[in-house]
């Protein structure tokens, strides 16, 4: 993913959160499986068997149309009337027995939306629905980790930022990126995800968010996410010389006067993010391959945002951590798995 990544598939809550931190963020796509999900504050909206949001338009022949959070090929086109047949407040036609049978709930939200098979018979349709049934045992969810005010998972994350000193910056209400001297890491992001709670589970998706504060120097700004290897940072206590008390970075001639600065300890990068100086941006990172590995072993995943190593010096972004006064805008981890 990318910053402003509009591309980028959302449901059920994502959605919610995703718009309501990314005003410049127009159009993402949003995917749905049930009714629930297309509901407006002025619209009761139905899921179509697209896997898209529709809405009543008197202008449609099928009366539906796409919203605009559909593919660009499917926004606000209308519905094909043999199409019309999603999943909405309204029943199947007379002609078709329906039987349905409930899957797992979204985001958190404990709720749950039907899946319908439709046969000429009832047996036939008694077949289907435990078919059905069967299929769904494994329900999929999209929730949020970490200590934002719409988080299913609180009391999930830490995270600091570690300079080219030894000061413990765990505290503070925000997150730094900063080149100095030039083309080199001065200041480096870390934040540890506690993701235990889906042991286990098959993760479709995970990604991570910051919420841009400020930014200096240059109206680009590329930083790249990568896991922490071969050490677990004490993020109270990481600085720029030593992932814990008296336990140095592997070390590296990197940055200023050779403070190892993590360098060494970054995996192969999972995904970078062009930053611009807007206040109030969203930048999202795809980290799935992480949180996917340390879902399946039990460990925390740590990642790393590292700061733009091609940048001049003084290039920096500022983030609101997970001390930041502002709930809304700490840092999330979304994670779409199934259980």
């Amino acid at each position: 993913m990318r910053a402003f990544t509009c591309g980028v598939v959302f449901r059920g809550a994502a959605l919610a959160a995703a718009l309501a931190a990314t005003p410049s963020c127009a159009s993402p796509r949003f995917a749905c499986t049930e009714a629930t999900e297309c509901a407006t504050a002025d619209l009761a909206g139905r899921c179509e068997s697209t896997g898209y949001c529709s809405f009543p338009a008197e202008d449609c022949p099928s009366g539906w149309k796409y919203g605009a959070h559909a593919p660009a090929e499917l926004a606000e086109a209308c519905v094909p009337p043999q199409q019309a047949s999603g999943d909405s407040t309204g029943g199947s036609s007379s002609t078709t027995e329906t039987t349905s049978v409930a899957i797992g709930s979204s985001s958190g939200s404990g709720t749950s939306g039907p899946v319908s098979s439709s046969s000429g018979s009832s047996s036939e349709a008694g077949s289907t629905a435990s078919s059905t049934a069967s299929s769904t045992a494994s329900s999929t969810a999209i929730e949020i980790w970490g200590d934002a005010n719409d988080s299913d998972h609180p009391g999930t994350v830490r995270d600091t930022f570690i300079n080219l000193d030894t000061t413990h910056n765990a505290a503070e209400p925000i997150l730094i990126l900063y080149t100095w001297p030039a083309q080199m890491a001065a200041n480096v992001v870390l934040l540890q995800w506690d993701v235990s709670e889906i042991l286990g589970a098959t993760v479709e998706s995970a990604t991570l968010t910051l919420h841009l504060e400020e930014g200096a120097i240059v109206p680009e700004y590329t930083a790249m996410v990568h896991e922490i290897v071969g050490v677990q940072p004490n993020i109270t206590l990481a600085d720029g010389y030593n992932y814990d008390a008296n336990a140095p970075w592997t070390p590296s001639a990197c940055c200023y006067e050779g403070i190892p600065m993590a360098q060494a300890n970054l995996g192969p990068a999972l995904d970078s993010a062009t930053i611009g100086l807007d206040a109030a941006t969203v930048v999202a990172w795809d980290v799935t391959a992480a949180v996917s590995a340390a879902v399946l072993s039990g460990n925390p995943v740590v990642l790393a945002v590292n700061p733009d190593v091609t940048a001049p010096a003084d290039a920096a972004r500022t983030f609101t951590s997970s001390e930041g006064m502002d709930l809304s805008a700490r840092p999330r981890l979304i994670v779409e798995y199934i259980q």
